[in-house]
């Protein structure tokens, strides 16, 4: 899951490139459910991810957490630097900073309500 939160993240800070999937008539409801402070419902299928999750590319549960630091870091260092930056997000469409900080947040917020931690 901590890899799941990280690939979230290099979506976000731009070293994994997507192409918009969501068609246009529908961005518009799909980004203003995403501003919004309703959660995500339980058992949420994204599209863009396969059923079987991806096997794990760290060594343990201590490197996956400092790849995900390392990955907000460069996040919030990237947006410091380039105050009007858009990123594309495959489903919610180019987000700016604000926008892909609260869709970061409520990402987090959906797994941890997931594996009761909230």
């Amino acid at each position: 899951m901590v890899e799941h939160m990280c690939d979230s993240v290099l979506l976000a800070n731009g070293k994994i490139k997507k192409n918009l999937i969501t068609p246009s008539d529908l961005l518009e409801r799909y980004r203003t459910f995403m501003l919004s402070d309703k959660p995500f419902k339980e058992n949420t299928k994204n599209i863009e991810l396969p059923d079987t999750p991806a096997a794990c590319r760290n060594n343990s549960i201590e490197l996956a957490i400092d790849e995900l630091k390392r990955e907000l870091d460069t996040f919030f260092i990237l947006f410091a630097n380039q105050k009007d930056l858009v990123i594309m997000n495959p489903i919610f469409g180019n987000l700016n900073y604000e926008q892909w900080l609260h869709l970061l947040h409520k990402h987090a917020m959906h797994h941890l309500r997931q594996f009761q931690l909230v």
